[in-house]
């Protein structure tokens, strides 16, 4: 789902820095994550994994929020070719606002 979204980005010709963090973001941020469908993410889950991002011993508050803003353009861009995909699930999260 994230190389659908780099894809696209590529296709609406975003800016090639843009394009080389959304790719870094996805496997640094995400890359334990890349092999699940993106559907069966929840918001508790999400919640849980950008808390746990924004310890600074792990990621820190502006890089959890990066990731998880990078989550959300994903989600949002398989809702344009999924229809029954709901709300992102970054809908619960609290953000760090970084």
């Amino acid at each position: 789902w994230f190389v659908r979204h780099v894809q696209s980005m590529k296709v609406r010709r975003k800016q090639p820095r843009s394009i080389s963090d959304a790719e870094y973001d996805a496997k640094h941020y995400w890359g334990r994550y890349l092999d699940r469908e993106l559907h069966t993410f929840t918001r508790v889950e999400l919640f849980d994994i950008h808390t746990k991002m924004s310890d600074k011993e792990v990621h820190g508050p502006s890089a959890a929020d990066r990731a998880c803003r990078l989550f959300r353009a994903a989600w949002r861009n398989m809702m344009l070719l999924h229809e029954t995909l709901p709300d992102s699930p970054t809908r619960g999260i609290i953000w760090n606002g970084q």
